[in-house]
């Protein structure tokens, strides 16, 4: 078993940017807002998923395009191994 795990949370937009502010400003903060602070907007990762719908270029309007379980897979193991926000 991983000794860390993934979690997908909703707040409130107002309170997603106080907390990325107190971070960006604060020698002291919770690992809570650290955890918030670099983690992975949903957005984003469904952004990375319609891109998928781009590769094919025989069918650029086609957003019927098949996406195998594979890609989405591939996608979400690599959250967080990015680029920090």
């Amino acid at each position: 078993m991983s000794e860390t795990v993934k979690l997908i949370i909703e707040i409130p937009d107002y309170e997603y940017k106080q907390i990325k502010e107190v971070f960006e400003k604060s020698d002291v903060v919770s690992s809570a807002y650290s955890y918030i602070y670099h983690g992975t907007l949903l957005d984003d990762v469904k952004a990375e998923i319609e891109k998928l719908t781009d590769l094919n270029p025989d069918y650029p309007m086609d957003k019927t395009i098949h996406i195998s379980k594979w890609n989405v897979m591939q996608i979400l193991n690599n959250i967080g191994k990015g680029d920090s926000k």
